[in-house]
């Protein structure tokens, strides 16, 4: 799939510029408006196209696109650092050349800890890299 229009890649003057560094090795656009609060009280759902800058994704790619995200925790006002303490990737297959859409969910962000699923789709509709981590929770701000 491709990006909706009016996607902005992260680069300098992003406001997520300072906090993914990545953005220069690759071409990374968030969804922002999917970084909020959900009207309905559900768990929060980041959603970002990405790909590599002047090459085709590869398997390798893939599967750090597997954590790409800002912490889902963001979606619920709890931002910075969010360690991970435990990480399974599947490689489903392949990447065809061209975008990959990344959708990261929770089931449930609790005090301390929280967990966070991605799923890497590429641009012929194929699930290529599912991801599921346990991570804790970052600190509330003050």
């Amino acid at each position: 799939p491709e990006p909706p229009p009016g996607l902005e890649p992260i680069g300098p003057g992003h406001s997520m510029a300072d906090i993914v560094h990545l953005a220069h090795g690759c071409d990374i656009r968030p969804s922002l408006t999917t970084f909020s609060p959900r009207g309905d009280g559900g768990m929060p759902m980041i959603e970002y196209w990405v790909r590599p800058k002047g090459v085709a994704p590869d398997l390798l790619f893939a599967l750090l696109c597997g954590d790409v995200s800002a912490p889902v925790t963001f979606g619920v006002n709890r931002f910075g650092w969010a360690p991970t303490v435990q990480l399974t990737a599947y490689l489903r297959a392949l990447p065809a050349d061209g975008w990959l859409r990344v959708m990261c969910t929770a089931t449930q962000i609790g005090q301390d800890w929280f967990d966070e699923d991605h799923i890497v789709v590429d641009c012929e509709g194929r699930i290529i890299v599912q991801t599921r981590q346990l991570a804790m929770v970052p600190p509330p701000q003050p």
